[in-house]
């Protein structure tokens, strides 16, 4: 008799252990220690007739993890895009001060203006300029580097008959191509 009321009990402790185990599959931080021990009782052949609809309704919420990772992933996913963009504005308001803090050197160049300035303030003023538009072309070349992988990404999203891309020959016979003009004036910014 007492056999059977330790099977009993262990079952009632199985059942609390399924219904534990279950609750925090659930739960996203505790996740990978519940499948750990779901995986564990399955490898070890807990599964019965008895213990089936259990193990099944874990393996469901194991699933239904699926289906929160991948709206996570395309969550995450989408606040990057957010930083490309911010961060590809952010680099276009910098460039277009480098091009008016440029703009100012070289109009302190011109010599109207320049006459007017000590050896000295000349010699600073042309350094400052020199890194100015050193500074100016490197961050046009990365923003330039960030438009051409943007291209590459969408015209790996395009199709391959893309007729805004192609050839056509004009009334004169001269080939043009009608490519995105915006996209073109993007790249040269």
């Amino acid at each position: 008799m007492q056999h059977k009321a330790e099977s009993v009990f262990f079952v009632g402790y199985l059942y609390l252990q399924f219904k534990t185990c279950a609750l925090i599959v659930l739960d996203d931080s505790k996740f990978s220690e519940a499948i750990t021990v779901l995986l564990t009782w399955i490898e070890r052949g807990e599964v019965n007739r008895r213990s089936a609809n259990q193990f099944y309704s874990m393996v469901q919420s194991a699933n239904s993890h699926v289906r929160r990772l991948m709206n996570e992933k395309a969550a995450h996913e989408q606040e990057m895009e957010q930083a490309k963009e911010s961060f590809k504005n952010a680099l276009t308001g910098i460039l277009t001060q480098f091009e008016q803090i440029v703009a100012v050197f070289n109009a302190s160049t011109r010599q109207k203006a320049w006459d007017h300035f000590s050896k000295a303030q000349r010699k600073n003023i042309d350094i400052w300029r020199k890194h100015s538009e050193e500074l100016r072309n490197a961050h046009s070349e990365q923003l330039m580097g960030i438009r051409r992988e943007e291209e590459m990404e969408m015209s790996d999203d395009d199709s391959g008959d893309n007729p805004s891309k192609k050839l056509r020959v004009d009334d004169s016979g001269k080939a043009k191509s009608h490519y995105n003009v915006s996209k073109y004036i993007q790249l040269l910014f």
